[in-house]
């Protein structure tokens, strides 16, 4: 099969110099509010927003299959500052997640 016979297959010929191009959707556009100020206020969060998150955190459970990275020279295990990175970040996420669902 030579190039053209190729282009023409997937759907673009010599002329189109390559793949076609999907064009994106045309939406309607989103209606502004009324009132100026309310542009960039949010509203009430719709019950359900936030759902469920699990009670216990993951950790560092990617790097840990990743095995031990060679070039770390840091004075603790990069290991262990990833999972209390993690941790902590996991531990942040849920105060904020309990604030989203109880208003604050």
């Amino acid at each position: 099969m030579n190039r053209e016979e190729f282009l023409a297959l997937v759907g673009a010929g010599p002329a189109e110099g390559g793949a076609r191009r999907l064009a994106p959707p045309e939406l309607p556009p989103e209606p502004l509010p009324a009132a100026p100020s309310r542009f960039r206020t949010a509203g009430p969060l719709p019950d359900g927003l936030t759902g469920d998150a699990p009670a216990t955190p993951a950790g560092a459970a990617l790097a840990r299959r990743l095995g031990k990275f060679p070039f770390w020279r840091g004075a603790a295990p990069l290991l262990d500052f990833l999972e209390a990175a993690c941790d902590s970040a996991a531990a942040s996420a849920a105060r904020t997640l309990e604030r989203l669902a109880n208003g604050t």
